[in-house]
């Protein structure tokens, strides 16, 4: 397992509510010029984005609101090796992005153009995937089978 950047024991009870957290509010993606790994998460409610940074590093952001009654939203960002290392931390509790986390994490490990930019159209894809209903299961099914 890689190093966090404070370089602490993080309890595996407290890694697998934040790997739900990024389950469900989070999000992986790969710069447009397949230079590096970046995750995110946005939410109304900046404490636990606040414990992530200090756990990962990265950045926490005021985004505001698009509408004048909404609360404010704030967003963690974290890039290229610290994400990574997040991401190996949060791996072995992910359900919903597990897919796209492993693909992230190949990504960081080669260094092929041609499979980077790959890997990111498969994450894209996987992304897609995520949104389909129940009652596309079938099709869902036959998606996945074509990324491999």
């Amino acid at each position: 397992m890689l190093e966090t950047t404070g370089a602490k024991h993080i309890d595996p009870m407290h890694l697998a509510y934040i790997a739900g957290y990024f389950d469900g509010e989070g999000c992986v993606t790969i710069s447009s010029n397949c230079s590096s790994v970046a995750c995110a998460v946005t939410n109304t409610y900046p404490n636990v984005l606040n414990e992530m940074k200090e756990m990962f590093g990265g950045s926490v952001a005021a985004k505001g609101s698009p509408k004048e009654k909404w609360r404010n939203a704030y967003r963690f960002s974290v890039y290229s090796q610290r994400a990574c290392d997040m991401l190996e931390q949060l791996l072995p509790y992910l359900q919903e992005k597990k897919p796209q986390v492993e693909l992230a994490l190949e990504f960081q490990r080669t260094k092929d153009k041609a499979r980077r930019i790959e890997i990111r159209d498969k994450i894209k894809a996987l992304k897609h995937i995520n949104h389909l209903t129940n009652n596309n299961e079938r099709t869902t099914h036959n998606i996945q089978n074509n990324l491999h």
